[in-house]
């Protein structure tokens, strides 16, 4: 039951936070939805993602927030 709240967290904050249409997790990695291209040169280089996880998280939290955040700077150009 706790899993599955983080990660109806995480999508529910990720649809806010990218302001795009996105329809499963997989959606968030998209260029445009969770990551966006602001010079229009094809190529990410802006994650626009929001992680939130709990006070006190499990080991399955952290790593899912981990793995989504990594993903989404694998997929980006971003040096920040």
């Amino acid at each position: 039951m706790k899993k599955s709240v983080f990660i109806l967290m995480i999508i529910w904050f990720a649809l806010n936070c990218a302001g795009a249409e996105i329809k499963s997790l997989s959606d968030v990695f998209y260029l445009g939805k969770g990551i966006l291209d602001q010079d229009k040169d094809g190529l990410a280089d802006r994650i626009a993602l929001c992680i939130v996880i709990p006070d006190e998280p499990s080991a399955f939290e952290i790593v899912a927030a981990s793995d989504i955040a990594a993903r989404a700077n694998f997929d980006s150009l971003v040096v920040d």
